[in-house]
């Protein structure tokens, strides 16, 4: 265990649910430690709502996660904080494949789902809480990058389907078959599968607004785009030239001469999409980068 946990109240929230769970890391970490936990639990819960939105039997969600500063004899110091959770509290999996003796469908299948929704760019887990609300979760990438030393990249999702068993919510969600044909038919029953799960994720979803002047993008952010910082740099760099104030954003008719300066290979999907943004009276950087990527 990385980290100290103590009990708080919150007295602006209503009578009867002001307890909350303080969260201090045992060693020194940077500021940006606390953030990025915060920040992914918050991407936790975007995913969680996509999740919903395909009616499972049962609905999932995650606490809302604060970083608060407070005085301290050693100095300020931060701490995550979020509401105490109440009832028996459970880990259904962890970042290495283990799976609770209980092995429920729900947060297995989630887990699942996070993989197959944001085309293995992301898989959630180390997903744990009482019954369906969960807390301090953890998040692989495809890459390895973001999200702390608990992302354990492609070994990570790896050992996650190495012990998975798709039950009847993976099939309802027509998610790809995992686990070697090892089916679970036992738990929480889902109706038959029909057209599989709504896929309406947008990598500009889970970014913030990217700047070319600024600094690069995070490394959760980069690892969502696909690409390396220094490539993120490269196109900054290029972007820039075309707009040297730093607004932000080129007029659409300056596209196709960034991508043609970038050198960029087409394809007639590629033509398309930039032949429409193209049409644009003003295209954001963010905008052309998730273009660029193939995250749009």
């Amino acid at each position: 265990i990385n980290a100290e946990y103590m009990g708080m109240l919150d007295m602006s929230r209503p009578l009867g649910s002001r307890a909350c769970v303080a969260k201090v890391h045992k060693r020194m970490v940077p500021a940006a430690a606390y953030y990025a936990d915060a920040e992914m639990q918050s991407v936790c819960r975007a995913l969680a709502e996509a999740f919903n939105r395909n009616n499972p039997p049962k609905r999932v969600d995650f606490v809302d996660s604060w970083v608060i500063e407070w005085a301290a004899p050693s100095g300020k110091m931060l701490v995550n904080v979020e509401p105490y959770l109440q009832g028996k509290y459970t880990k259904y999996n962890n970042n290495y494949g283990y799976v609770s003796y209980h092995e429920r469908n729900t947060p297995q299948a989630f887990s699942h789902f996070t993989f197959d929704y944001t085309g293995g760019k992301l898989m959630v887990v180390d997903v744990q809480g009482v019954s369906d609300h969960y807390t301090d979760p953890q998040i692989h990438t495809s890459n390895g990058e973001g999200y702390g030393k608990g992302n354990l990249g492609k070994k990570g999702i790896y050992r996650f389907f190495s012990t998975h068993r798709c039950n009847s919510i993976c099939r309802f969600l027509a998610l790809s078959p995992r686990g070697g044909g090892r089916d679970k038919v036992s738990g929480t029953v889902a109706p038959k599968p029909e057209n599989g799960f709504v896929n309406d994720f947008a990598v500009s979803d889970f970014i913030r607004k990217l700047q070319p002047g600024g600094k690069c993008a995070s490394s959760e952010e980069l690892a969502l785009l696909g690409i390396t910082s220094k490539q993120f740099d490269h196109l900054a760099s290029a972007f820039r030239k075309f707009d040297p104030s730093c607004s932000g954003s080129i007029a659409g008719a300056q596209l196709t001469s960034l991508v043609k300066a970038l050198s960029f290979e087409f394809t007639s999907e590629n033509v398309q999409l930039l032949s429409r943004l193209a049409k644009q009276e003003h295209i954001g950087f963010g905008e052309f980068v998730c273009w660029w990527t193939g995250t749009e």
